[in-house]
């Protein structure tokens, strides 16, 4: 749909609309426990964890906008745009990593031994755990901002200076407040989990995407 008020062009547009987001999202931490009750322990050993997730979100949806183009002068135009659309959403987060258990000194009554490997250090021991899944689904709502300025500078190029600003209501994200009710780990090395309650493991989070660009535009 198009029309002209006076000088002023608009356009309005509606239909479906398909979004689709990957995330990958790597962490480190390392652990060191003092135990003071424990005296017979020079050193406890340090637990590396190391885990990757992997999202990947489906929007499904439409959208519906509105454009204007304003002459400013015979050689100069300004476009502006809005833009909204609501999306069924569908996340799914695929989870791996490894526990490592290394070093420390377990010898009762010994010292910190320098340099290390202690006499009584744990060789590293690592479990790891592997494709463990989750899915979750929300509604999210995006809106999008438009303007560009547009001028002529010879007669079959134009110079186009434009920027935009995107949100989107919900994106998925690792959640913080998971629960983890049950633990199983197995001699072979696989780890089980029973989460407690609905599935936290994946929160919903907004974002706010700035762009901007220049284009030079030429007629042959």
């Amino acid at each position: 749909m198009s029309g002209q008020n006076g000088t002023t062009t608009l356009q309005g547009y509606v239909g479906p609309s398909y979004r689709y987001l990957a995330q990958r999202n790597t962490t480190t931490s390392n652990l060191v426990v003092d135990v003071p009750e424990y005296a017979g322990v020079a050193e406890f050993p340090l637990l590396t964890i190391s885990g990757t997730d992997t999202f990947s979100s489906h929007y499904m949806g439409g959208i519906a906008g509105l454009m204007a183009t304003i002459p400013t002068s015979a050689t100069t135009a300004l476009t502006i745009g809005v833009e909204g659309g609501a999306y069924y959403t569908m996340a799914s987060l695929s989870s791996d990593g490894v526990y490592t258990v290394s070093g420390g000194d377990l010898d009762v009554g010994g010292g910190v031994i320098n340099p290390p490997p202690a006499p009584g250090a744990v060789a590293p021991i690592s479990i790891e755990y592997d494709g463990v899944q989750y899915e979750a689904e929300t509604i999210a709502f995006a809106a999008r901002g438009t303007a560009a300025y547009t001028m002529a500078i010879a007669q079959h190029a134009q110079l186009t200076f434009s920027g935009s600003v995107d949100y989107l209501s919900a994106v998925a994200q690792t959640g913080v407040n998971a629960s983890i009710v049950g633990y199983d780990g197995d001699d072979d090395g696989s780890v089980t989990y029973q989460s407690g309650g609905d599935n936290e493991r994946i929160s919903w989070g907004h974002m706010v995407n700035l762009s901007g660009s220049v284009s030079l535009t030429g007629q042959f």
